[in-house]
């Protein structure tokens, strides 16, 4: 689906130009963003992450996982809070380093 009036790029560069939204992890999941979007995304919206199509539920699943794991540890939350639906394994790993919040 498209979004009405501008592009998912349009929104990344927003969200990250935006203080409230900036840390957040920004992924551009498409079919339809051409090479200069894809760059502009990059560039100009920090994009953690792309997906092309075809895609499966499996690949968006652990592209999630992935990106709300990093997140999570990236701005120090409770790492101990999130082991049941995250990657378990790297919050551990985060937590034994002593990458949690204060």
């Amino acid at each position: 689906h498209r979004l009405p009036g501008r592009t998912g790029v349009d929104l990344l560069v927003q969200l990250h130009n935006d203080p409230a939204t900036a840390p957040i992890r920004k992924v551009l999941i498409t079919g339809q963003a051409g090479h200069q979007d894809t760059i502009r995304a990059i560039n100009s919206a920090d994009l953690d992450h792309y997906i092309a199509k075809p895609w499966t539920p499996e690949d968006l699943r652990a592209t999630v996982v992935e990106q709300l794991t990093d997140f999570v540890i990236d701005q120090g939350l409770d790492l101990l809070d999130h082991l049941d639906v995250l990657d378990a394994p790297r919050l551990l790993e985060a937590y034994s380093r002593g990458t949690r919040p204060d």
